[in-house]
């Protein structure tokens, strides 16, 4: 039955569309009881594709989330990055190269930035 061109969501949908159908329509509901399916089978399968579809779509939109949180993380550690420069910049302005005042907030060593920080 599954095709690996088709999601889980396309296949999902198809089988609530064939179990809609078979419930909705009397002809289809007789050809299907004559396979062997219940309407009370049919009613079961209808929740187990609702439940399913609903687990797809929690699924799809947790990973929406995931990717949308890893990109804000990015972007908060660039904008903390440029603050940090932009203020040893303003530091370096105001101060010698080898003051006290940029030993203690780790601007000094190699290029004038603390190496621990990279």
């Amino acid at each position: 039955m599954s095709n690996s061109k088709n999601s889980i969501a396309e296949q999902l949908k198809k089988a609530g569309i064939k179990v809609e159908n078979s419930l909705s329509n009397e002809d289809i509901k007789t050809e299907v009881a004559k396979k062997g399916f219940t309407e009370q089978e049919l009613l079961n399968g209808r929740t187990k594709v609702d439940a399913a579809t609903k687990a797809v779509q929690n699924q799809t939109s947790q990973a929406g989330i995931a990717k949308g949180a890893t990109e804000l993380e990015a972007k908060c550690k660039l904008d903390a990055h440029t603050a940090y420069q932009d203020i040893g910049q303003i530091l370096r302005s105001k101060y010698s190269p080898n003051s006290p005042q940029l030993t203690k907030v780790g601007l000094v060593g190699r290029a004038g930035i603390n190496s621990r920080f990279y």
